[in-house]
Order: C-alpha cells, then sequence, then structure tokens
C-alpha cells in the first residue's frame, strides 16, 4: 500500500462502491413495495447488460423468474406475476433466456415513485 498508494486508493473506492449498493439494496429490500423492488432491479440490469435491439433494450441473460424473485426477495409466483403486469402493461416484453425493456422510462417512475 506504502509503495503503490493509487492501487490502494483504487481498491477502497471500488470497496466502498460496493458497500454502498449493498447498503442500498438492503434498503430497498426492506421498504420498498415488490412492483418497484423489481422495476428497479430490471432497471439496474438494462444500464449494465442492455444491448439496444428491434425488441426494446435486451437484457440477454439466462434469469428464471426464480433468480429475479431471489434478485428482490420475494417469491417466483409474486415476481411471475409482477412481470405478467409489467407485459400486459407494455413495459417489457420476455422470453426464456431474455427481457426486452419496452419503456424504460415508466420502470424508471414506477421504481422511484412515492
Amino acid at each position: 500500500m506504502n509503495r503503490y498508494p493509487s492501487v490502494a486508493m483504487s481498491v477502497l473506492d471500488i470497496t466502498t462502491d460496493r458497500l454502498n449498493e449493498s447498503r442500498q439494496r438492503i434498503q430497498h429490500l426492506s421498504t420498498l413495495p415488490v412492483t418497484k423492488r423489481i422495476a428497479h432491479i430490471l432497471v439496474t440490469l438494462c444500464n449494465k447488460f442492455g444491448e439496444k435491439h428491434q425488441r426494446g433494450l435486451l437484457i440477454q441473460l439466462p434469469l428464471s423468474r426464480k433468480d429475479l424473485a431471489d434478485m428482490v426477495g420475494t417469491s417466483a409466483e409474486t415476481t411471475s406475476r409482477v412481470m405478467s403486469q409489467f407485459q400486459e402493461d407494455d413495459l417489457i416484453t420476455s422470453g426464456r433466456q431474455w427481457v426486452a425493456i419496452n419503456d424504460k422510462p415508466e420502470l424508471l417512475r414506477i421504481s422511484a415513485e412515492d
């Protein structure tokens, strides 16, 4: 650390970012309704992995409803209901191994509304 302070500072920055993300995730899991949590995770995944596609912003990850449920701290059935509602509202389109975000601004609004 003394020899390479810039590396030490980079490691501390990364650790700080991860700690802040964990703190925010815990806060979301304990205080936000399921619909907001799912909207939030979809926007987060879209920001990290979304690719422009004719279907919308495509998140091409092998995510099951159970995987999403585990990410937001709810049951697979509840996640499936919310995702179906998002699909009915034309916010998303989904398949077996992908989700396309059709209306990111609306998902952002849902995840942020009070």
